[in-house]
């Protein structure tokens, strides 16, 4: 009898152990369904996610292109059906456009990534960074060329009027830095090919004229400079700079500023023209003799 006993109770311990085990199972098999399930919507909501980022990514590009779709650009200066509006706004036509963009290392092709060039911005504001390279060499140069009001820029430009002077400031020191290099002085063959009959039949020895010319400037504040700037001949202040020019005009020699009261004999004494002309000479752009 205490077998049989010992048996039943045996039987009924393993048949409740199964049956919780079977339980277990059972929940275990939910939380898993529900983890599947909760998985599948994470999935979703990153693909809803990504979707959500791509129509951002999209309007802010629209956005942007609303934003500079009105400014004037090259190609759209290039396209105006005024006759030579692009040489009548910088100075140069488009393709000499582009090749002094060649020359800055800037992509003549509208499309192309744009390429680093040292440019010091004193700010940089997001409308500057939307504006391409060439765009700011176009702004640039119609501000030499024509010397445009900063306002008259910034609506044109579709930009502050602030970021009219960081970009104006910032491309004349780069282009100084890059053109101030270049040697602007042409052979004494080229000089003589070029020049006109007139000139040649009666100073036919004679490659440059020297000038000094005057800037008029703000009077200083300092009864110092005021003196040191005044010029007799212009009854006024200002700033003097030899100049030399070839037979037909073009500029080839700028000296650096000097005061107003100084004398043309002792700028031409103080400046480097001396020196410059001595290395042309032993180089071969001039010869012994040569006229000025």
């Amino acid at each position: 009898m205490l077998e049989a006993s010992t048996s039943n109770s045996t039987e009924d311990t393993f048949h409740s152990t199964s049956q919780q085990s079977d339980s277990t199972y059972k929940q275990l098999r939910t939380l898993q369904d529900a983890l599947a399930n909760h998985k599948q919507d994470i999935m979703n909501l990153k693909l809803q996610l990504e979707a959500k980022d791509g129509q951002r990514h999209h309007l802010q590009k629209e956005l942007q292109y609303a934003h500079t779709s009105d400014a004037l650009n090259p190609e759209v200066l290039n396209q105006s059906h005024v006759s030579d509006y692009f040489h009548y706004c910088t100075g140069f036509s488009y393709e000499q456009f582009n090749s002094l963009c060649q020359f800055f290392n800037i992509p003549t092709d509208p499309s192309a990534t744009q390429t680093h060039i040292l440019l010091s911005y004193k700010r940089v504001h997001n409308e500057i960074k939307q504006l391409s390279l060439r765009t700011q060499l176009l702004l640039t140069l119609m501000k030499l060329r024509q010397n445009l009001d900063h306002k008259d820029l910034a609506f044109r430009f579709n930009i502050r009027l602030q970021s009219v002077s960081t970009l104006i400031n910032s491309w004349v020191d780069y282009m100084y830095d890059s053109l101030g290099k270049l040697s602007i002085w042409p052979h004494g063959d080229v000089i003589s090919e070029n020049m006109p009959a007139k000139f040649k039949e009666e100073f036919p020895n004679t490659f440059a004229i020297l000038d000094c010319t005057e800037l008029k400037i703000q009077r200083p504040s300092s009864l110092v400079f005021q003196s040191q700037t005044y010029s007799t001949y212009k009854s006024t202040n200002t700033l003097k700079s030899l100049v030399a020019c070839d037979p037909r005009g073009a500029v080839i020699y700028v000296s650096a500023l000097f005061t107003g009261a100084i004398s043309d004999k002792e700028i031409f004494n103080e400046c480097n023209i001396l020196d410059i002309l001595k290395g042309y000479i032993q180089c071969g752009y001039l010869n012994v003799g040569d006229g000025l």
